[in-house]
């Protein structure tokens, strides 16, 4: 399978839709993540670092914890997170943002059943959360 490698790639009449019916968001989100899981798990086969990572803002909301050792959490403030998004792809709006927020947990949900949380709002407070993660990682092989 070959990757998608395109900004965007659900335009905004499909996620309109999608995020705003849970039935279409779990139908896609079905066909989407196993996909990506195999195709992962492949990539991290080919891997000869001491330990890899998978971005995956959905772990949780997909029930798919349990295929990972450690849940590293990564948060910002939710107008941050906005922000970005906006920054990222100026034809998102700030209502279809957060409607796809309104499908996700909370981060007091997820910190919970999280292994570490970064904080990710000033860049060298978060680099030096992300080193001390990264020794304790390494600290545990």
């Amino acid at each position: 399978m070959k990757p998608i490698r395109t900004e965007n790639w659900i335009g905004p009449t499909c996620q309109k839709k999608v995020f705003n019916n849970k039935e279409l968001l779990n139908t896609l989100n079905g066909i989407v993540h196993p996909a990506v899981r195999k195709d992962f798990i492949s990539w991290a086969e080919d891997q000869s670092s001491n330990y890899v990572i998978q971005e995956a803002a959905i772990i949780f909301e997909i029930g798919s914890q349990d295929f990972y050792d450690c849940i590293i959490l990564v948060t910002a403030p939710k107008e941050t997170r906005i922000n970005r998004i906006m920054q990222r792809d100026a034809s998102n709006t700030v209502e279809g943002i957060e409607a796809r927020m309104r499908n996700q947990l909370s981060d007091n949900k997820k910190i919970e059943s999280s292994d570490y949380t970064i904080q990710n709002e000033n860049l060298e407070q978060t680099k030096v959360q992300v080193l001390d993660v990264h020794r304790d990682l390494l600290n545990k092989i």
